[in-house]
């Protein structure tokens, strides 16, 4: 946490009138001010930075404290839930992943990361219908795309187990 001191600049007017003159007093005030200069952005970045390199103790404190900034950020939560998954809390990963899905109103590339990331996850909880559902999800809202292709392929080798 970064402390920057900022100089808060008050005026104060004092207005008093006195026959027929006003009198004006102007009062600078300082305050030294502490303040977390990080973003949830820049918190998102340092937990994805973490994920990557499979370091979920740090993917977590970063994501708080990105949640603390902005709860309602779609990309956190679905880091969340992917997180969640990776230390196989599948229930909470679900959560989050739902979560992430209801608050990302971006485009469909978007919204396909976000149904791969439960196909896998109900793939992992045995939901083999729950989670071809969302690859089909992916491939509609993607198709072409490497994603879609890799949605078809789990897909393929979750039917061969049925």
């Amino acid at each position: 946490m970064r402390k920057i001191t900022v100089l808060l600049i008050s005026l104060s007017l004092l207005l008093s009138c006195s026959s027929n003159m006003e009198i004006i007093k102007a009062k600078l005030i300082t305050q030294n001010v502490r303040f977390d200069a990080q973003s949830s952005g820049s918190y998102l970045q340092k937990a994805a930075h973490f994920f990557e390199r499979e370091k979920y103790d740090s993917v977590l404190v970063y994501l708080h404290k990105s949640y603390a900034v902005d709860s309602d950020n779609w990309k956190m939560q679905l880091l969340y839930g992917k997180t969640a998954s990776k230390t196989r809390r599948y229930i909470l990963a679900n959560e989050h992943l739902y979560d992430a899905l209801s608050l990302c109103r971006s485009e469909s590339t978007d919204r396909a990361a976000i149904y791969f990331a439960l196909g896998e996850n109900e793939d992992l909880l045995g939901n083999a219908v729950k989670a071809k559902q969302h690859y089909i999800m992916v491939m509609q809202l993607n198709a072409g795309t490497k994603l879609a292709e890799l949605a078809y392929q789990k897909m393929q080798l979750l039917s061969q187990t049925d």
